[in-house]
């Protein structure tokens, strides 16, 4: 397998995967496998054929599906809107439709959509003139009863960055997606240790580590960490610093440079609500998009 576990405890799980090494809380990894991947593995089928993983981006929700399918020898099959979205009626559906069945013939296997937004958004949420949305939707809850009745070795995983709430109720019932697993961002522990493993065997980071010292390198990661940086965002700054060979490293804005989509519920009503929807649709209606983002300054070391 190209997958090996270099360390787990009870908080986090260390892994290298690809030449890349990460980290994952372990509960949420144990919780995946005992539900999921074992059951398959074992020609079960889980008791809920669908997988969501929800968590700010860059934590890590679909590397880690796609390692603990590898784990397992799962046949992958990566999904994007792009690939099933077409103008032409009944086309998406159609598409969607070919790849369940292809998951199907290919069992073991895990089907693996990023940003699953545009398909599993609940009904309420959806404006007057997507119908399409919700055909699509009953396409995807169709495929998943089917896994299930036939028992088919076939994990349905997804990923997105939104509230649970706005995930369309009717997939969230036992049976289908079940409750959502979510991904928090790494505490500066998990990061710690996973310094210290990726300085082994992640070039670029021993090259850092070698450079700047490894308690100097491992104190900023873990900095980054208490001001709720992903993991991405943490390596990111990491390989910056790497690149441009600074003695300091430039500060990180956290969390989340990313830009989130914000849905709001039409059951909630209220003068906070209305406000702030007021100012987001004026500074859309100005600029073409709107970027929310609370910013907390991590910076190396401390000042005088």
């Amino acid at each position: 397998s190209r997958v090996q576990v270099l360390e787990q405890d009870e908080e986090a799980t260390i892994v290298k995967h690809g030449g890349k090494v990460y980290v994952y809380p372990t509960r949420v990894i144990r919780e995946i496998e005992n539900e999921y991947i074992k059951p398959i593995a074992q020609g079960q089928s889980p008791l809920n054929p669908g997988l969501l993983l929800i968590g700010q981006p860059g934590v890590g929700k679909t590397s880690m599906i796609e390692i603990l399918a590898d784990s397992v020898g799962f046949n992958k099959i990566k999904v994007i809107s792009t690939q099933v979205l077409d103008k032409y009626v009944g086309e998406s559906e159609r598409k969607l439709e070919e790849i369940i069945e292809r998951a199907i013939k290919e069992e073991p296997s895990a089907v693996i959509i990023d940003d699953v937004e545009w398909l599993i958004r609940g009904r309420e949420m959806s404006g007057e003139n997507e119908g399409w949305r919700y055909s699509l939707f009953q396409v995807l809850a169709d495929g998943i009863d089917r896994i299930r009745n036939e028992q088919r070795a076939v994990l349905i995983a997804a990923s997105t960055n939104i509230n649970p709430e706005v995930v369309d109720i009717a997939l969230r019932r036992h049976g289908r997606f079940g409750e959502p697993k979510v991904i928090p961002p790494p505490t500066p522990n998990m990061v710690a240790k996973w310094i210290t493993y990726a300085a082994q065997y992640v070039p670029w980071i021993k090259e850092l580590a070698n450079r700047e010292g490894l308690d100097k390198v491992r104190e900023f990661a873990m900095r980054a960490a208490y001001g709720g940086n992903s993991m991405t965002e943490i390596e990111n700054a990491l390989e910056k610093w790497w690149l441009e060979k600074d003695e300091k490293p430039k500060s990180l804005t956290s969390p989340t440079s990313g830009f989130r989509r914000v849905f709001m519920s039409k059951l909630i009503q209220n003068d906070v609500t209305e406000c702030i929807k007021n100012t987001v649709d004026m500074i859309a209606e100005a600029s073409g998009k709107v970027i929310l983002r609370p910013v907390i300054n991590i910076t190396q070391g401390a000042e005088a």
